[in-house]
């Protein structure tokens, strides 16, 4: 049952800055089911790009370079189904404590014709040269580098699509009082293309640092313990995907933080879960709780909503 007055976080606006501090406090807290859940997709994911990249034999810095653009391009297609099983798990422990994973389990089914619709095929049509670079000739080249600038629109209009589809849970299409999945995401994002660029681009640069500073820190380590402090086919193969996928889960935890903080901003949410909070306190007291209406989980109210619809709600079942 949903606890409105014992959240995850503090329900309140936050810079980035903050964000990304309160995320290592969140992973933190909640490690261990979000270590496991990453483990489940991550793992294989990891296997499935050493046997897709292992042609590559990574004794010149042209393939090394091609590794690296190849490993990331990979990563940009299966992050957001990756991290799916993830995304669930945070829901589930902003408004309660008790996970339930045949439930986080069941959500992910139902979203997964969503997600390799969204997030890897429009995708592909958006950054198809992660996977078509090493078919293409050089005149096909120049056009595929020019489809990098297309990357910019999935980055800003589709930032926190992967939440949308997986905690809101809206239909393909839409109908009377209900959005679809794509109106949805249009108006959550309308409005703040600004700060939402602006934040992608700064934890694009700070996932760089990261990876940076990870995977020398380890490859040091590991020299220290083994006295093999040389740069070889392992650093490569086995410490980056570690370092990758260990980054994504803690990017994964800031894209949950700033979609709320998003629909703090846009919608009041923190006024309303308040009032809500309030209602169930009065409610527990008079002990009806459980047949009250106003007991129901928060609930968006985007402003650029259709004429006539509800948006969907977003919080676990109570």
């Amino acid at each position: 049952m949903s606890d409105l007055n014992n959240t995850l976080v503090v329900i309140r606006e936050r810079t980035l800055w903050e964000l990304c501090d309160l995320a290592m406090q969140v992973l933190r807290d909640q490690f261990r089911p979000l270590i496991c859940a990453a483990a489940l997709t991550m793992i294989p994911a990891a296997l499935f790009n050493y046997w897709f990249l292992s042609g590559n034999y990574l004794e010149l810095n042209e393939e090394v370079n091609d590794y690296w653009f190849r490993l990331f391009c990979l990563g940009y297609y299966q992050i957001p189904l990756v991290t799916a099983p993830v995304t669930l798990l945070l829901g589930q422990a902003m408004f309660q404590r008790k996970l339930d994973y045949r439930r986080a389990a069941r959500d992910l089914a139902a979203s997964l014709p969503q997600l390799i619709g969204y997030q890897v095929v429009a995708r592909f049509l958006f950054f198809p040269q992660g996977l078509l670079w090493g078919v293409a000739d050089d005149i096909w080249r120049g056009w595929l580098m020019f489809l990098i600038l297309l990357w910019i629109w999935p980055a800003t209009r589709w930032a926190y699509l992967n939440e949308v589809i997986l905690l809101e849970r809206n239909p393909w299409w839409g109908g009377v009082g209900q959005l679809s999945t794509r109106q949805r995401n249009n108006a959550l994002h309308t409005g703040d293309l600004g700060m939402i660029y602006g934040r992608v681009f700064a934890l694009w640069m700070i996932e760089q640092q990261l990876i940076f500073l990870l995977l020398w820190g380890l490859w040091f380590v590991r020299g220290q313990f083994s006295t093999h402090l040389v740069i070889d086919a392992s650093l490569h193969t086995v410490l980056l995907p570690i370092v990758f996928w260990f980054v994504a889960l803690y990017l994964t935890v800031v894209r949950f933080l700033c979609y709320l903080d998003l629909r703090i901003r846009r919608e009041g949410w923190e006024v309303d879960l308040a009032l809500r909070a309030a209602a169930e306190q009065l409610l527990r007291v008079g002990g009806t709780i459980e047949t009250h209406p106003t007991a129901a989980a928060p609930q968006p109210l985007p402003p650029q909503a259709p004429a006539g619809s509800t948006p969907p709600k977003f919080a676990p079942a109570g």
